[in-house]
């Protein structure tokens, strides 16, 4: 949805430039890290410590935060064994385990936790499939709720609203059709400097907002497959972190 050029060059003529070695943690690598931890925390990975298994509560707290902090230092091993620089990736995780144990006493409060890093496919209109990966799903009597976790910059409430960021009503889409369940809420988590739930939509807001982009999904794939072009409508953000500058014309135009 930010260009659709953009998507043609990278997926339709395969123009997506491989992946450099990195010696050092990338952003993304550190969030796939935080990704793990959680996940070992909430459900058994053969290889980690946890999951924790305590009711959670204010007298189990410590217990809780001790257990995180145990599985991210053995996620975090090799990376700090390889280079101790990336220590700093670990400290900077461990300072926020005490605040996402508090975060999620009071989730818990109203949801149950259902499952970690679910990976989602569906059959979908016009023989296409759909997939992603839900990174948490928990559930309730009145449905489910989807939780992207954010180590980065995540969309804002104003760009979900409008239907600029997709990606939260995308996730409804998936879960509901997957689990036959209605979706009653999907957020982000924010895990950066502080932990904290970002923008959200639920209930009412959700549901129509999902039907829309469900609608625009199936309108733009049925015009791909009729062939009608993916003209370059990037916004200066998009084109400014764009690796197909050099074959698109937007610039030409413009100036």
């Amino acid at each position: 949805m930010n260009c659709p050029y953009q998507f043609f060059a990278a997926r339709g003529l395969n123009l997506s430039p491989s992946e450099e070695v990195q010696e050092a943690l990338s952003k993304s690598d550190y969030g796939e890290r935080v990704h793990r931890c959680l996940e070992a925390f909430h459900q058994n990975i053969e290889w980690l410590p946890g999951p924790f298994n305590e009711v959670l509560s204010v007298k189990t707290r410590d217990a809780a935060i001790a257990c995180l902090d145990d599985i991210a230092q053995q996620v975090f091993a090799r990376d700090v064994e390889d280079n101790f620089e990336h220590s700093g990736w670990l400290e900077q995780w461990r300072k926020l385990i005490p605040a996402y144990i508090d975060w999620q006493l009071s989730n818990a409060t109203e949801w149950r936790f259902l499952e970690a890093e679910h990976k989602s496919k569906i059959n979908w209109i016009n023989n296409l499939q759909l997939s992603g990966r839900l990174d948490r799903l928990d559930n309730n009597d009145s449905g489910l709720s989807v939780i992207d976790y954010k180590t980065g910059q995540s969309a804002s409430q104003v760009e979900i609203q409008q239907g600029e960021a997709v990606q939260l009503p995308f996730y409804a889409i998936l879960a509901a059709a997957e689990f036959s369940k209605p979706v009653s809420k999907v957020s982000y988590l924010e895990l950066s400097s502080k932990v904290k739930t970002a923008a959200q939509l639920a209930d009412e807001e959700l549901e129509t907002i999902s039907e829309k982009i469900s609608e625009r999904l199936s309108l733009v794939t049925e015009q791909m497959l009729a062939g009608k072009p993916l003209p370059a409508w990037g916004t200066d953000s998009t084109c400014q972190y764009c690796n197909m500058d050099r074959l698109c014309r937007k610039q030409a135009w413009t100036n």
